[in-house]
Parts: C-alpha cells; structure tokens; sequence
C-alpha cells in the first residue's frame, strides 16, 4: 500500500475519531447537563493545591466549586428553555456550551450577568459564615468565589463581559481591546509581583498573561486578513468551481491560503482549495490540499467527494453510510450518494435512498433519483475515470 493511501486512511480515521467524539460532545447527560473536566484543569488544581511552603489540599476543589457555581445559572436558564448544556471546566477557566442554535447577544449577556451575580451573593455568603464558623478554609473559598464573580464583569479580555464586547468590535477596534487587556493584565501583575511565590496567584497571572498574549496574536492575525477581503474572495473561488473554471479558482485558493494569518482563514481557504482540486479532476492537486484540512474541518461531504475523485468510490460511500447512519448528514452528501449509487449500479440502495431522503431532498431532487433508477446500468462502470463533483457548497 503506497504512502498517499496510508495518508487516506489516516484521514478517513481521524474523521471517524472526530464524529465519534463530537457525538459522544453532544450527549445531553443526566438532566441535560453534561459535566467535563479537562486535564489541564486538574494539573493546575494540583498545582495550586500541594505546591509552596503551605500546600492546601481542599483547594483544587474550591476552584472547581467556583468555576462551576459561575457557570451553573446560565446551564440552568439553558435547560428551562428547553436546550442541553455541556459545562466544561478547563485550565483557563470555565464555560458553558449551549447546545443548538446560538444564543442572541441579550441573552449571553444576561446569564453572564446573573452569573456574576450569583458568584457574588454566594461568596459574600460565605465569608460571613467564615466568620461565624472561624474557617480559613471557607474564608479562602468565599473570597475566590467573590474575586471570580466580580473580575468576570470587567470590559478586558479573556473576561465574560470583556469577550461579549470583543464581539461586536471591528478588527483593528477588537486590536486595541486586546492591547488594552494585555496591559490590565501586566499592570496587575507588576502589583502583585511581591505575592508571586503563592502557587495560586502565580498560577492565576500565568494563565491570565497567557490568554491576552494569545488574544492579541489573534486579534492582529484576524485584522491582517480583513485586508484580503476574505468572503469576497471565497464566493469568488465557488463561483469559478460552479462554473466549471477550476483553475482559476485553483490559482485564488493557492493565493489566499499562502497570504492567509490566522488559522481559520487558512482552513477554510484549503477547504476551498479542495473542492477547486475536485472540481478540476487533479488528484494530487486534492491530494496535496487535502493533507492542509484538519480533520475537524472536514465534513463527510467533503471527504467523500474527494475519495471519489482519487478513485476510491466504495471507500466514499461507506464513509457517506456512515454519517447517515449517525444522522450526520446534509442535502449535498445525500445527492452525492445518490451519484456514486448510480455509477456503482446499487439499484436497492438507491431506491432506499429516496425514502430515506425524503425529508432533506426536495421534490425536483427526488425525481432526479427516480429517473436514474430508470437508466441505472446493469454492472458497475469500468472505465478509468476521474470523478468530479459539481455539488460543492457556497464558500460562507
């Protein structure tokens, strides 16, 4: 088996890892609430907790208290209206991930509010029981939970109330914001420089410098590409696919993805570039741009369709099976695996296929299927031939 073939196969696993763990993501746990808690996180709770001249068992767990306390109202408005939530406990904080289509700003920002709140009444909660219980351990837990509600509500990045308003800036707008928090984050710093030793505080400023530093990257990488007026040039690119220009949209894809800063600019021009290799029948033009698409990238769509292309049509409909199994599926898959059911002569799996399609394909679709059921030939075709899809999706 020669190495671009291993390279298929590695690909084709790597999406069946990604589906499987996207669909194990989406589970909606008991009471439609999933829990996760990252490795980074416990390293960092280990850390915080047994480092220094005064190591503190318990307070790994009042860490993990505090981020799940701020994160526990907006997973409950989540699961009032109806939506399951995944509440993920990560090395540089918390979040919680709503499950269907994206919550309105209003109402991101409410639950960040009630959040904030929550965290507040608790902690101060807390500290007064502190007092009348004499506890260190709850007065250190009553002043997390209270520092964690209040710093969330500062307009800086990586912040909630600070990555709310980084949304709604312009690129070179959400720059400055960054700039800004990166010097929030150094000014504090500077003024806790003395208090470093204590695992927790370095910890803290760490991860804080950290993130604005990786916010401030981004943030210029994303300003670099508004240049390149990256939509634009995207519709662009489908258009000379659609109209059967290939190479021309091979020649843009090559320039936007070399002149691409951030790295989802750069996903989605290789993206491009593999349907324009698609479209010109160039198996390792596909080759080559297929082996720059992650596998969380890639769709089964997109992976099918350039099977075919190299030649490997049963590879590409067992993949397109398989997302259908797994109710991952779109128009564009379906009509693709109708096409490569036709050319492989799978009269009953086309014929299954118009009605298990029937809820995604439309009428004209459907009858497309039924007059090629009529012309279906009797044995598979054998003739070499580069397969070209012409179904691939409007660059967004």
């Amino acid at each position: 088996m020669g190495q671009s073939q291993d390279d298929d196969l590695a690909l084709i696993a790597r999406w069946k890892r990604h589906l499987r763990a996207k669909r194990q993501d989406r589970a909606p746990g008991r009471f439609g609430i999933r829990l996760s808690v990252t490795l980074g996180f416990l390293f960092l709770a280990f850390f915080a907790s047994s480092a220094g001249a005064d190591p503190k068992p318990t307070l790994g767990l009042a860490l993990f208290a505090v981020l799940f306390i701020y994160e526990l109202p907006t997973a409950v408005l989540a699961r009032l209206g109806g939506r399951a939530v995944h509440v993920r406990i990560t090395s540089s904080g918390s979040r919680t991930d709503i499950l269907g289509r994206p919550l309105p700003g209003l109402a991101r920002l409410g639950h960040a509010l009630v959040g904030s709140g929550l965290s507040v009444v608790i902690g101060f909660g807390v500290l007064r029981l502190a007092r009348v219980l004499d506890s260190p351990g709850l007065t250190e837990l009553g002043q997390l939970q209270l520092f964690w509600g209040a710093v969330q509500l500062l307009p800086t990045a990586p912040f909630q109330l600070g990555s709310l308003l980084r949304e709604h800036l312009g690129h070179w707008a959400r720059v400055k914001h960054a700039v800004a928090s990166l010097g929030l984050a150094l000014a504090t710093v500077g003024h806790v420089f003395h208090r470093l030793e204590v695992p927790l505080i370095f910890m803290g400023c760490a991860v804080w410098l950290f993130l604005c530093v990786r916010e401030l990257v981004g943030s210029i990488a994303h300003a670099g590409d508004a240049k390149l007026s990256p939509a634009t040039q995207l519709t662009e690119i489908a258009r000379l696919t659609f109209a059967d220009e290939p190479r021309r949209a091979l020649r843009l894809a090559h320039d936007l993805f070399d002149a691409a800063h951030s790295g989802s600019l750069r996903s989605r021009a290789a993206i491009a570039l593999v349907w324009a290799a698609i479209g010109a029948g160039d198996v390792d033009e596909a080759r080559e741009a297929m082996a720059r698409v992650s596998g969380a990238d890639a769709d089964a769509h997109l992976l099918a369709a350039y099977l075919a292309t190299i030649g490997r049509r049963q590879s590409a409909i067992a993949l397109l099976e398989g997302a259908e199994g797994a109710s991952v599926r779109s128009v564009e898959s379906l009509k693709l695996l109708a096409d490569l059911y036709y050319r492989e002569g799978e009269g009953k799996k086309l014929l299954g296929l118009l009605d298990s399609a029937a809820d995604l394909l439309n009428e004209a679709e459907l009858s497309r299927i039924r007059q090629a059921l009529e012309t279906l030939p009797k044995k598979p075709s054998t003739e070499a031939e580069t397969y070209r899809i012409v179904h691939c999706p409007q660059a967004s």
